[in-house]
C-alpha cells in the first residue's frame, strides 16, 4: 500500500471559495474563459488526493538554471518517483505534487523496496518553486491536467502558494537527514538520472510557443504556401512534436517476445523523400509547401535553384532517402496512410513510439512500452471543428523479436482495437508491422 505525504486540504469547495477571487487578480488579461463550475472541476482534478513524491538526481547547474517558476513542462517518458522521504545525497531534488501517481508494488513486489510510484508518459507539470540551500536545489512541480495547461499557465492561485510554503519547510527539515539507503542503488539511480521536461541538452519538450502556427512562407513557384497550407502545416508539425495526452485509460497489452519473428518485412526496402520534397522541371530536388523562408532567395521566379546556391540549399533542405519503418492499415478518422514510426528509448526499460503524421493524415498511433507491457492510443488532431481527440486501446496484441530488440531494433507485428465513444458500432483499429531502429 502506498504511503505518501498527503496534502491535508480535502474540502475543495472551501478551497475554491477562498481562492476564486484571487484567481482573477493573478491571471493574465483574457487568458481564459471559464465559469466557476469549470474552474472548480480543475481544482478537483488537480488537488483532490494530492500527495508529495520525490525524485533525486544529479544535474549540472546549467540544466537547473533553465527551470523558471511558473513554467509549464511535459515529460515524454514515464516519471519514476518514490514516496520515501529522506535526506538528499545528490544536488537536485524534484518534489512532485500529484494526485495521479501509480503505486507499482501491486504489480511488482520488488518496487515496494524503493517506494516506487509512476506517472505515465506525457504528464504535464507547472514549476511552482525553485529553492536553493547551499549547493542543493529543490524544484517543486505540480502535476496538472493536460486539459488545464492554459489555465495554469496564466493563473496563480492561493493553494499553489500554500503548498509551496509546505514544500520549503519540508526541504529545510529533510536536507540534513540521512538519505534512504534503498534509493542509493544503481538500479534506482538509473531510473531517475534524467531531467524532467527536457532532454540531456537542456531542450524543453514543451513550451507555450509550440502552440503557435509556423508563420514562415515560401513565395516561389505556382504552388506557394496558401493559408490553408499553413494551417495544415501547423497540424503536421504538432503531430510530430507535441504529445499532449496521458495513457492512463488504455488497457495494458502484454507483449509476446519471440526469438525470431517470421513474416515479410520487405517494405523496409521502400523509401521516400521527406514531406514536401519533390523533383522540379529542371531535375533538381526542391521544396514546395512546407519550406523554410530562407530558401526563397535561392530560387528564381521559375522555380530553378541558382547554381551557386545549391550547396546552401541542400544544407537547409533534407533530401535523404527515408526508408519505410512501418507497414500498416487503420480505420480511424482523417487517416490516409503513414510509412514512418519513431521508436525512442526513454530509460532502461521504457520506450515511446509514434507514427508520423502527414498533410493528409492527422492522427498518430502512440505506443508506450514499459518492460513487458505496452499502452496504445490514437492521437487525432482534426482539421475540422471537432479539434483534437484521444482514442484509447481496449484490447489487442503485439509480438516483438527479442533478439533484434536487444540489438537496438524494434521488429514487431501488432493489432490494436480502440474505443469509439462517438459511435460504438464503428470499430476503430490500427494493425501492421514495425521495423525501426531504436533511438
Amino acid at each position: 500500500m502506498m504511503v505518501a505525504c498527503k496534502w491535508s486540504g480535502t474540502d475543495f469547495k472551501e478551497v475554491f471559495r477562498k481562492s476564486k477571487d484571487s484567481v482573477g487578480c493573478h491571471c493574465k488579461k483574457n487568458s481564459y474563459n471559464m465559469n466557476n463550475t469549470e474552474i472548480e472541476e480543475i481544482y478537483k482534478q488537480t488537488f483532490s488526493g494530492l500527495a508529495l513524491f520525490y525524485r533525486d538526481t544529479t544535474l549540472s547547474e546549467g540544466l537547473i538554471s533553465k527551470y523558471k517558476i511558473g513554467q509549464i513542462l511535459t515529460e515524454r517518458g514515464f516519471t519514476d518517483m518514490t514516496y520515501k522521504d529522506g535526506g538528499l545525497a545528490t544536488n537536485c531534488r524534484y518534489l512532485i505534487a500529484s494526485a495521479n501517481a501509480k503505486d507499482l508494488s501491486a504489480f511488482n513486489p520488488d518496487s515496494k523496496e524503493f517506494g516506487h510510484v509512476l506517472l505515465t508518459s506525457n504528464a504535464f507539470f507547472k514549476v511552482l518553486d525553485i529553492y536553493k540551500i547551499g549547493n542543493k536545489t529543490q524544484i517543486f512541480l505540480l502535476e496538472i491536467p493536460a486539459t488545464a495547461v492554459d489555465f495554469f499557465a496564466n493563473v496563480t492561485i492561493n493553494i499553489e502558494n500554500d503548498i509551496t510554503k509546505k514544500a520549503r519547510e519540508g526541504f529545510d527539515t529533510k536536507i540534513n537527514s540521512e538519505p534512504i539507503p534503498e534509493l542509493q542503488t544503481q538500479d534506482w539511480k538509473d531510473r531517475t538520472e534524467f531531467p524532467i521536461g527536457m532532454n540531456e541538452k537542456g531542450e524543453f519538450f514543451y513550451t507555450a510557443g509550440d502552440k503557435k502556427p509556423n508563420k514562415g512562407k515560401s513565395s516561389h513557384g505556382k504552388n506557394s504556401i496558401l493559408i490553408f497550407g499553413l494551417i495544415l502545416f501547423g497540424f503536421y508539425f504538432w503531430g510530430q512534436h507535441t504529445k499532449e495526452t496521458v495513457k492512463a485509460d488504455s488497457t495494458p497489452i502484454i507483449i509476446k517476445w519471440v526469438e525470431n519473428l517470421p513474416g515479410d518485412f520487405s517494405f523496409t526496402n521502400n523509401w521516400s523523400y521527406p514531406e514536401g520534397v519533390y523533383k522540379n522541371e529542371y531535375g533538381q530536388l526542391s521544396c514546395d509547401g512546407l519550406c523554410p523562408p530562407e530558401i526563397d532567395a535561392m530560387i528564381d521566379s521559375t522555380g530553378r535553384i541558382y547554381a551557386d546556391s545549391l550547396h546552401a540549399f541542400y544544407a537547409i533542405i533534407d533530401t535523404t532517402h527515408q526508408s519505410y519503418s512501418i507497414q500498416c492499415e487503420a480505420r480511424i478518422y482523417e487517416y490516409n496512410g503513414t510509412n514512418f514510426i519513431e521508436v525512442n528509448r526513454l530509460s532502461n526499460d521504457s520506450f515511446h513510439c509514434f507514427t508520423l503524421t502527414t498533410i493528409s493524415t492527422h492522427c498518430s498511433l502512440n505506443i508506450d512500452i514499459l518492460r513487458d507491457s505496452c499502452y496504445a492510443i490514437i492521437d487525432l488532431n482534426s482539421i475540422d471543428t471537432s479539434g483534437s481527440e484521444i482514442f484509447y486501446c481496449k484490447n489487442g496484441n503485439i509480438t516483438i523479436d527479442k533478439n533484434l530488440w536487444k540489438a537496438g531494433i524494434m521488429k514487431a507485428v501488432f493489432s490494436f482495437n480502440f474505443e469509439n465513444k462517438e459511435n460504438l458500432k464503428e470499430p476503430i483499429y490500427w494493425k501492421g508491422k514495425i521495423y525501426s531502429r531504436i533511438k
